[in-house]
C-alpha cells in the first residue's frame, strides 16, 4: 500500500513541477495566505459589527426602542424588509396592513388557479393558529403556497424576513393572520444605512454572505437590549418568550433562535462563562480525535481492501478463474463501511445542527487526511501539518461553538484558506525538494521521525498529532 501511495506522491510532485514553476509555486502560496488573511478579517469585521454583544446598537434596536419607548410593543409578527435599492434612511418602523403584502399572493402575478388553490387551503386551517405548527401536514399545506410562487411574484428590490415567538404565525398568509387577529409590525431598512456598516461590509453582505446571519443577531440583541422575556407572557407579541423563529421569505427558509436565550444564560455571568467556555474546549477536542480516528480508520481500510481486491481480481483474470464470487465478497465487506461513513454524518449532525455544515467539516478532515497519508512524507512535514491542522479547525469549532449563532460558514472559508496555505508550505518547501533531491525514494519513501527513535521504521503521518498510522500489512503472495 505504501508503494501505491508513493508512486501517486511522485507522480503529482512531477506534474506540479512541470506544469508550475517555482516562481509560480510560491506565488501561489503568497496568494494563498493573502487570500487567508483576508477572510480572516471579513470574519472578524463581521462579528464585531453584528454578533458581538459589546457593540453598541443595531438597526432593528433602533427601531423598536421607540416603540417601546412609546408603551406600544411590536406586534405577533415582526416584518423586516431590507431595501436594496432605496436611497439611505433611518430605519422606519410601522403597522403592516395585509393588503400592502401583495408579494405574497399576487393576482396579476400569479396564476388564477394557483392563488384561488391557496387561497381555499389557507381557509381549510382550522380556526385555532397553533394548528398550523402542530400539524405537518397542514404546515406543509400552507408553505406549499409559497413554493408554488414564480420568482417574480417575490420582491426583487428588497429582503423580506419574518419573525415571531410562535411558529405558527409564519406559516400564515398576511390575510389569514389579519383575520385571526395577528397583528404585523413592519420595519424598513435601507442597505445604504449606516448601522450596516461601511460601503465594503454592505456590499460583503449583498454579494456574498447575505443577511440571514445579520438579521438573526439583531433579534437576540433586540430581545437582549428590549428584556430576557421581551415584557410580556408567550404569545402575546413577537419579543415575548424566551425564543423565536425566523422566517426568510425569499428562501422560504425557517431558523430556530430558541436556543438563543440559553445561551445567553450560559453566558451572563463569569463562573457560567468560565463553566461555558471550558465545555466549549473539551467538545472541541472531543470532536476533532474522534473525527480524524473514525475518518483514518476508514481511509486505511478501504484503501486495503481496494488494493487486496485489484490484487485478487489480477490473479483469477489471469488464470481463468471465476472472479464472480470475489466482486460479491469485496461488495459485501465493502457495505460494512456505509454505515460507519453514516454513523460519523449522523454523529456531526448533532453537533452542528446543521447538515450542510457537517458534511464540509467531515469533508475538510477527510481531505486533510487524504492529503496527509499520501504527501506528508518528510520529517518537518510531520512535524509541522497535523499540528497546524490541529489549531486550525480547532479554532473553527471553538468559534463555532462559542457563537453558534455567527458567522460560520465563512469562518469554515478561513479555516480552508489557511488549511491550503498550510498545505502549499509543506508541498513547496519540504516535499517536492525532498523528492527531487532523492531524499525520498521508493526504497526509503518517508524520512525517520527522530521521537521513533533512529531505527524505527517510517510510518505515514496522522492528522492526530504525535501519532502515526500503523504500518500497512504486506498484500497475500508479496514478496
Amino acid at each position: 500500500m505504501e508503494q501505491v501511495f508513493f508512486h501517486l506522491h511522485q507522480r503529482s510532485v512531477l506534474a506540479t513541477t512541470q506544469a508550475l514553476s517555482r516562481t509560480t509555486r510560491v506565488r501561489v502560496e503568497f496568494f494563498a495566505l493573502a487570500f487567508a488573511l483576508l477572510l480572516f478579517g471579513a470574519v472578524l469585521t463581521l462579528h464585531v459589527l453584528f454578533v458581538s454583544p459589546r457593540w453598541p446598537s443595531t438597526c432593528l434596536s433602533a427601531a423598536l426602542n421607540e416603540s417601546f419607548a412609546g408603551g406600544r410593543p411590536p406586534r405577533h409578527v415582526l416584518q423586516i424588509e431590507i431595501e436594496l435599492d432605496e436611497p439611505p434612511h433611518a430605519p422606519i418602523l410601522e403597522d403592516a396592513v395585509a393588503a400592502e403584502d401583495t408579494f405574497f399572493f399576487n393576482e396579476e402575478l400569479l396564476p388564477v388557479e394557483t392563488a384561488r388553490s391557496c387561497a381555499a387551503q389557507a381557509n381549510y386551517v382550522s380556526e385555532a393558529v397553533e394548528l398550523a405548527a402542530a400539524n405537518p401536514e397542514l404546515r406543509e399545506i400552507l408553505t406549499s403556497c409559497h413554493a408554488q410562487m414564480p420568482a417574480s411574484a417575490l420582491p426583487e428590490d428588497r429582503l423580506v424576513y419574518l419573525f415571531s415567538a410562535e411558529k405558527g404565525y409564519l406559516m400564515l398568509a398576511p390575510a389569514l393572520r389579519s383575520r385571526h387577529g395577528i397583528s404585523t409590525q413592519r420595519v424598513r431598512l435601507s442597505l445604504e444605512d449606516t448601522c450596516l456598516g461601511p460601503p465594503l461590509v454592505r456590499q460583503l453582505l449583498r454579494h456574498v454572505v447575505g443577511f440571514d446571519t445579520v438579521v438573526m443577531n439583531w433579534i437576540i440583541h433586540a430581545k437582549m437590549r428590549l428584556g430576557d422575556d421581551g415584557g410580556g407572557a408567550p404569545g402575546e407579541h413577537a419579543f415575548s418568550g424566551r425564543g423565536g423563529f425566523l422566517y426568510n421569505v425569499q428562501n422560504a427558509e425557517i431558523f430556530n433562535l430558541n436556543y438563543a436565550s440559553e445561551f445567553l444564560s450560559y453566558t451572563g455571568d463569569a463562573p457560567k462563562l468560565a463553566l461555558f467556555k471550558l465545555g466549549v474546549l473539551f467538545t472541541t477536542l472531543f470532536l476533532f480525535f474522534t473525527t480524524t480516528t473514525l475518518v483514518s480508520f476508514t481511509l486505511r481500510e478501504t484503501q486495503e481492501r481496494m488494493l487486496r481486491f485489484t490484487y485478487h481480481l489480477q490473479h483469477h483474470v489471469r488464470n481463468d478463474l471465476p472472479y464472480g464470487p470475489l466482486v460479491f465478497t469485496h461488495v459485501v465487506e465493502s457495505l460494512v463501511f456505509v454505515p460507519i461513513m453514516v454513523g460519523i454524518l449522523f454523529f456531526l449532525f448533532e453537533f452542528f445542527s446543521d447538515q450542510l455544515l457537517a458534511f464540509l467539516v467531515l469533508s475538510v478532515v477527510w481531505l486533510c487526511e487524504v492529503y496527509s497519508v499520501v504527501a506528508v512524507r518528510t520529517s518537518l512535514s510531520t512535524r509541522f501539518f497535523p499540528r497546524i491542522f490541529f489549531l486550525y479547525l480547532s479554532l473553527f469549532h471553538i468559534y463555532f461553538f462559542s457563537f453558534p449563532y455567527g458567522f460560520s460558514y465563512l469562518a469554515l472559508a478561513a479555516c480552508v484558506a489557511f488549511l491550503f496555505h498550510a498545505v502549499t508550505v509543506s508541498w513547496n518547501r519540504w516535499e517536492v525538494p525532498a523528492l527531487l533531491n532523492g531524499q525520498i525514494t521508493i526504497d526509503r519513501p518517508r524520512s525517520e521521525i527522530p521521537w521513533y527513535g533512529q531505527h524505527a521504521p517510517a510510518r505515514p503521518a496522522s492528522l492526530i498529532p504525535g501519532r502515526g498510522i500503523v504500518q500497512q500489512s504486506p498484500l497475500p503472495g508479496a514478496g
